[in-house]
């Protein structure tokens, strides 16, 4: 994982691009073979990992295909399991069409009407299934959820302004409740992806106030992990 974020070349001087596209097809190839919510959202980690090192129509391409595998793996669980959320690729899939739209990827279809009602309905649903597991089981993974919840909502309201404190106070609640440095280290890459995608999007320059608050969260959730 190591080369693919660094953009360092991997075995044989391949590029991590090239790595990554091979993984995608393999994965591509299982979830014709059997669809799962775990395939789906392994592959659209995967597109997400080649999104961060890519540019162009090859970056858009890869935010679409994040965007459609976390969404179906969402869907899967959450008509499987009768209405059970899994904040992961939930909020995955609202991230990739905030940055889709960003990025000018045109998604007719696949991007819903009212996309900002959807993503305040989900955020608010996962934050309260995270809050009843959170009275019966507290833990890492439930503070990080209401805390994603925040971020998604953040950065698809241009709202850095009211909800960064509520992020940040998630993101601390959640490493003071046992997580690991290499658990919270998944919270730094993942602000890692939005800072590099959203510094280098098209109209970048409409972006510079989301720009300026990634990066000080980063700072400071860096500050807090160590």
């Amino acid at each position: 994982a190591g080369h693919y974020l660094s953009g360092r070349k991997g075995p044989h001087g391949r590029k991590p691009s090239e790595m990554i596209a091979e993984a995608i097809r393999e994965l591509d190839i299982l979830k014709t073979f059997a669809p799962t919510a775990e395939r789906l959202s392994l592959l659209g980690g995967a597109c997400k990992r080649l999104a961060f090192v890519t540019t162009g129509d090859e970056r858009r391409r890869a935010l679409a295909s994040m965007a459609d595998d976390y969404r179906e793996a969402h869907d899967i669980i959450y008509a499987g399991g009768k209405g059970g959320i899994d904040p992961y690729p939930l909020f995955n899939w609202l991230t990739a069409e905030i940055l889709c739209a960003e990025y000018g990827v045109k998604r007719g279809k696949e991007r819903p009407r009212g996309f900002l009602a959807l993503v305040d309905r989900w955020c608010t649903k996962a934050r309260a299934a995270a809050a009843e597991k959170e009275g019966r089981d507290p833990d890492f993974w439930n503070s990080l959820a209401q805390s994603d919840a925040c971020l998604v909502h953040a950065l698809a309201r241009k709202s850095f302004d009211r909800d960064m404190e509520s992020v940040i106070g998630g993101y601390k609640r959640a490493r003071e409740r046992g997580a690991s440095p290499r658990e919270f280290r998944s919270v730094i890459e993942h602000l890692d992806f939005l800072i590099k995608m959203t510094a280098e999007a098209p109209k970048k320059e409409t972006l510079q106030k989301e720009l300026k608050a990634l990066r000080a969260l980063k700072d400071k959730l860096a500050a807090i992990g160590e």
